[in-house]
């Protein structure tokens, strides 16, 4: 069977429209809020105690760690409604002694 310039145009457009409807369709990701606002206080809070330096950073870096590591879970993003109080307490235990 042959097919034509057009027909050929055809086609691709329909699977150019279907890819574009997928995509439209496709679920997209909530955004992890608790998280962010555990993330905007540890970084509050370490700014407060050493300003914009690379002590900062490692600081943020290290309590970010302790809560996951203590959560179990393998990325921050991970962190969820589900056990973001567990979270915010170690982040509280963790200023009270820093």
């Amino acid at each position: 069977m042959e097919v034509t310039q057009e027909q050929l145009h055809e086609m691709v457009q329909l699977e150019v429209n279907a890819a574009i409807a997928a995509k439209s369709l496709a679920p997209v990701k909530a955004k992890n809020t608790a998280w962010m606002e555990l993330k905007n206080d540890i970084s509050k809070f370490v700014n407060e105690k050493y300003g914009k330096n690379p002590k900062a950073y490692s600081l943020s870096d290290a309590v970010k760690t302790i809560i996951r590591f203590h959560l179990g879970v393998s990325n921050v993003y991970q962190i969820n409604e589900s056990n973001i109080d567990e979270a915010r307490r170690i982040f509280e235990l963790l200023k009270a002694n820093i």
